[in-house]
């Protein structure tokens, strides 16, 4: 099973010229448009470290398969323990998938079959999604229109809105992490340096995120 996140890559700078200036004790004005890329390096470091975006954004989280991959494993994990009731709509009894980042949103799911287009699933008739658990997660219900789909689709793309916290209301720990780092990267130019300290690992601790794939 190959999982796959796609999205917008955010070049914003979270922390102002000022605050580097100060920070990293710089005051040569030349010297800015380095520490702007270090920040944003620093983000995207941090970003890699939490397994989770800083600031919320657009993302589309792509899995899929082999043709030849359609194993025990895979059916339990993602069609196991459906029930069908009258209504149409699952008692949500099966497993679930664990998003790869904090979710806020779900703007819509799709699966694809190996030479058929790609199927948009509904929300509340084929699909299910939990948003209050950390992970959120999301299990596919066993609609009798769609069921055979359900045992053959090779991909499931999910286009969702998720990341730490939204434009502006980034956490202060993180914030910091980014201007330790900063600083490390350019007094350190240069050198082959290791960016995971005690100090950053205890900022970030709270904001690593562990549900990349699998069912839970």
């Amino acid at each position: 099973m190959l999982n796959r996140l796609i999205t917008e890559e955010l070049d914003t700078q979270l922390i102002t010229d000022q605050e580097l200036i100060m920070y990293c004790a710089v005051n040569d004005p030349s010297a800015l448009p380095l520490l702007r890329d270090l920040s944003i390096t620093a983000q995207q470091w941090i970003e890699t470290y939490c397994s989770n975006f800083i600031t919320q954004r657009s993302i589309r989280w792509v899995m899929a398969r082999g043709e030849q991959e359609k194993t025990d494993i895979f059916f339990r994990s993602f069609l196991s323990t459906r029930s069908y009731v009258a209504s149409g709509f699952n008692t949500i009894a099966g497993q679930w998938v664990n998003f790869p980042t904090s979710a806020i949103s779900v703007e819509s799911v799709q699966i694809g079959i190996w030479g058929q287009p790609t199927i948009q699933l509904v929300e509340g008739q084929d699909y299910a999604v939990d948003l209050l658990t950390d992970p959120a997660r999301l299990t596919l219900t066993y609609n009798l229109a769609v069921q055979d789909y359900f045992i053959n689709f090779d991909s499931m793309v999910v286009d969702y809105t998720g990341g730490m916290a939204a434009s502006g209301f980034e956490p202060k720990t993180v914030k910091l992490a980014i201007k330790m780092l900063t600083k490390k990267l350019y007094d350190s130019r240069g050198e082959d340096i290791e960016l995971l300290t005690p100090g950053v690992e205890a900022l970030l601790t709270n904001h690593r995120y562990y549900g990349f794939g699998g069912s839970r």
